[in-house]
This record gives C-alpha cells, sequence and structure tokens, in this order.
C-alpha cells in the first residue's frame, strides 16, 4: 500500500514595483521559515534584488523546481489538528526581514527579542497578508 499524495501549493504575487518576503510560521514548532525575500544571498554579503517590475510582473513560489520547492502540508505524528500562517510581506524599498526567522522552540532554550535598527528603517509603504493553513486529519471530528 502507498501512502497517499500530499497536494503541492504555490503563491504568486502580481504586482508593480514591489519588493515580496513571503513567511511560513509553523504553530506547532513555533518556527518561522523565509521562503521568499530579498535578503542577503546565502553566498556572501550582495543583497539579492527581487523587486517585482512595472506592468503588473508575477513571482510565483513554489511551482516549478527552481528556486522554491512546492509547499507541502502535513501533519506532525500524534496530532491530529496542524495550523500553519503564510505571512506575505511586500514593501517599496528593500528591507532585510532575516530579525524575523526563528529555530523550531526546544525546551530549555529562551527566546529573546532584539531590536537592531532604528524605527526610521521601515519603509514609508508597506503591507502584509496572513493566510491561514489548518490541516486535519480525516478521522478528526469536523
Amino acid at each position: 500500500m502507498t501512502a497517499p499524495v500530499q497536494p503541492y501549493y504555490t503563491v504568486t504575487v502580481r504586482s508593480p514595483t514591489l519588493y515580496p518576503h513571503i513567511f511560513i510560521f509553523d504553530a506547532s514548532t513555533l518556527q518561522i521559515e523565509p521562503i521568499y525575500s530579498n535578503m542577503a544571498s546565502s553566498k556572501g554579503d550582495r543583497n539579492v534584488e527581487t523587486r517585482l517590475g512595472k506592468g503588473g510582473d508575477t513571482i510565483t513560489f513554489g511551482l516549478s523546481r527552481g528556486m522554491v520547492k512546492p509547499l507541502m502540508f502535513g501533519l506532525p505524528a500524534g496530532q491530529n489538528v496542524d495550523v500553519t500562517f503564510i505571512k506575505i510581506f511586500v514593501t517599496t524599498e528593500t528591507v532585510d526581514f532575516r530579525c524575523i526567522s526563528q529555530s523550531a522552540f526546544e525546551d530549555g532554550v529562551e527566546r529573546i527579542a532584539v531590536r537592531d535598527r532604528p524605527a526610521d528603517a521601515i519603509p514609508e509603504v508597506w503591507a502584509s497578508m496572513t493566510i491561514p493553513v489548518v490541516v486535519k486529519s480525516a478521522n478528526s471530528s469536523k
């Protein structure tokens, strides 16, 4: 018997001259992971230009085997329900959102918040959207 195939999900952002940033917030582990952003490249200190161009350009995250893998959601062992949030930020200027990322919660490890930028570093124009993803076991009550 083969395991059921999990559906794949994608996110498309369409808008002129915006910098998109997409994060996954896992409510079970408290992990926050960027899946797309204009943060510094992992190969050095250079920033990666990810602005959508004029004329309504689009960027699709997770559709191909390219830069971002398809989004898949499942249930951790022993759980009947799991909640994940997809958080999309768009800005009119480049912003380093690395301070949002955090590893999964571990017993005995303290978490702290550190402000590393002055308040005036936040772009004047920005927006965000949160998409909740609720995964339920076929055996859980509706």
